[in-house]
């Protein structure tokens, strides 16, 4: 009686361990696909996943290609008029078309004793002012471009066109200077002429770049 009990202990012991040792493999995920499939099945889910892994590769590789490399003049990302104070007089200016200022610098002073200042770093490209000690109205203005935040405005196919978006990054070079930059998309026209669209990439001067200057740009 005691050997049986003995031996039925024994044998519980030994089918214990060996269910144990297939739950551990059975749910170890490199081993799982070994109980589910036969040899030859598990030799083509290899297969499969060696040729996902090439698909992924493949995809990474193409989304790292360049859609786009062209050149461009740098111009300004922002353009605004400043008007004059309504009712004021004018005593002193100090501009005049093409001149760069800088954030703070003075434009023209009023008789009260005012001034118009530059509301960042720009050049005044237009004057609408009245004669010196005459009288301010809404229709007087110096109109201004930042020369901080630039901007290439760059023509895209329309085949090309639905691989671009808001926000991609662009490399842009600049040729005079040598130098490397990076900037972002900002703005994609929603019309093509004569099958191009207008893509603008806009991005910040570090004080050397000026207006004008030919750059290359790539995204």
């Amino acid at each position: 009686m005691k050997r049986q009990v003995k031996f039925q202990i024994l044998i519980i012991i030994i089918l214990t361990i060996i269910l144990g040792t297939m739950c551990y493999y059975y749910f170890t995920s490199d081993n799982k696909e070994y109980f589910d499939y036969s040899e030859e099945e598990n030799a083509q889910v290899q297969v499969q996943k060696n040729n996902s892994s090439e698909v992924n590769s493949k995809t990474s590789s193409n989304n790292n290609e360049k859609t786009v490399s062209t050149t461009a003049e740098v111009v300004t990302g922002l353009t605004e008029k400043k008007e004059l104070h309504a009712t004021y007089y004018l005593e002193d200016s100090y501009i005049e078309e093409n001149k760069e200022f800088s954030a703070g610098d003075n434009l023209i002073k009023y008789t009260n004793g005012e001034y118009l200042t530059a509301p960042y770093d720009c050049v005044v490209t237009k004057i609408s002012i009245p004669e010196v000690s005459s009288k301010c109205t809404n229709e007087h203005y110096i109109q201004i471009e930042s020369t901080k935040n630039l901007a290439l405005q760059i023509k895209v196919s329309e085949s090309t066109i639905n691989k671009l978006s808001i926000g991609d990054e662009a490399e842009i070079e600049i040729t005079a200077l040598s130098k490397t930059i990076t900037g972002n998309i900002t703005k994609i026209s929603n019309t093509a002429q004569n099958g191009k669209f207008t893509v603008t990439v806009e991005f910040k001067n570090d004080g050397e770049i000026k207006l004008g200057m030919t750059a290359k740009v790539v995204i």
